[in-house]
């Protein structure tokens, strides 16, 4: 990991760039509102793609004309970022939830009725965001949609330099 000043709000503006289009042509608002977030040492490649797979997914796997939420805080006392992305879409069968952050896990194309990727997204997920000592979790109800939280421990950039 490679930890340097990261400007949160400016990552997740850049995060989300990429999947505008999609979401547009879905006619899926993306929602988000990004707390009192301190400049903060992190690794900014791995939040981006933490963030861009999970708002990815919660596009994809939105109905059309539906929301998508990001919500990003920072808890000074605990020294912790939080990213929580929701959705409206078709939510997660209960089985599924135990191994959906598993390497190459998907859902039957017939219970999510939607495209697919490689199955990587939430593995990568997992795996970032317990590379930077925190977690990842899920709470889904079928047809009402899922949220995604990611917890990491992360320090002010200033003080690291001080």
């Amino acid at each position: 990991m490679t930890y340097d000043a990261v400007d949160v709000a400016d990552l997740v503006q850049t995060a989300l760039l990429p999947i505008q289009p999609l979401a547009a042509q879905r006619g899926v608002r993306i929602e988000r509102a990004v707390g009192p977030v301190p400049v903060l040492s992190a690794d900014w490649d791995a939040l981006f793609k933490i963030m861009s797979n999970l708002v990815g997914n919660a596009v994809k796997f939105s109905n059309d004309g539906g929301a998508v939420r990001v919500l990003v805080s920072y808890d000074s006392s605990a020294a912790r970022l939080s990213i929580v992305v929701e959705d409206e879409g078709v939510g997660i069968e209960p089985a599924h939830l135990e191994t959906i952050f598993d390497r190459f896990a998907q859902a039957p194309r017939e219970e999510q009725g939607r495209p697919t990727g490689s199955g990587l997204g939430l593995f990568l997920v997992r795996a970032l965001s317990e590379a930077m000592g925190g977690s990842v979790s899920v709470e889904s109800e079928l047809g009402h949609g899922s949220r995604f939280t990611v917890t990491v421990p992360a320090q002010p950039a200033e003080c690291l330099s001080e």
